[in-house]
């Protein structure tokens, strides 16, 4: 076997990291949280379980052994959103063009909401309006607006006193099984588990006092 030592030297064209970043980068993306029950969890873990042993021992070259684990980690989440990097910051023309669109969706999140309705918003097809909003920020529209719902279900979730059914019927969700499941894979607890977990003083406001 024979080394070409070139393959050490890739053009900077050809490794532009600030745009696999760009992939990954913003709530509007991926998933922020990864359970174990989540599908590249296994993964994920063995690879920052890796970079902490190369951190921790410090041997040779160990900050090439850590970026190793972080580019896998990058490839994983990449693949398994099935975006390429984009060119860049998205052009900021087409975002002006589609922010009535995400005033409507933040507008009307609550109800069913209807791709035909968002479109007009902007005087397009949906077709074309589907293609540019993914092109422009990386997810479909009804993934966006299922992260919006998350994102106002989070803030409902901290008021102690709102039932998790009433939660989940304010923020669009009519199926609370689906409700679970999205939040879920968004968030990496289920609604409740997220509730006892993130909201003060809630475990003992169920303690009897004395």
């Amino acid at each position: 076997m024979v080394f070409d030592k070139s393959l050490l030297y890739i053009p900077a064209d050809r490794l532009d990291i600030r745009r696999a970043l760009a992939a990954l980068d913003g709530t509007n993306a991926i998933d922020r949280a990864f359970g174990p029950d989540h599908q590249v969890w296994p993964e994920l873990n063995d690879a920052m379980n890796k970079a902490y042993d190369e951190w921790m021992q410090a041997g040779p070259a160990y900050e090439f052994g850590i970026l190793s684990c972080l580019f896998r980690m990058m490839t994983l989440l990449l693949r398994l959103y099935g975006q390429e990097p984009p060119n860049g910051v998205p052009d900021a023309d087409d975002s002006r063009r589609l922010k009535p669109a995400i005033d409507y969706m933040e507008k009307h999140f609550a109800r069913k909401v209807y791709i035909e309705a968002v479109s007009r918003s902007v005087n397009m097809s949906p077709y074309h309006f589907s293609r540019l909003f993914k092109r422009t920020f990386g997810l479909p529209p009804v993934r966006y607006l299922t992260r919006i719902r998350v994102e106002q279900a989070k803030r409902l979730l901290i008021r102690r006193d709102m039932p998790i059914t009433e939660v989940a019927e304010r923020c669009g969700f009519c199926n609370l099984n689906y409700f679970d499941k999205v939040f879920k894979e968004q968030c990496g607890f289920t609604p409740l588990e997220y509730r006892k977990r993130f909201v003060p003083g809630r475990e003992e406001a169920r303690r009897p006092t004395i």
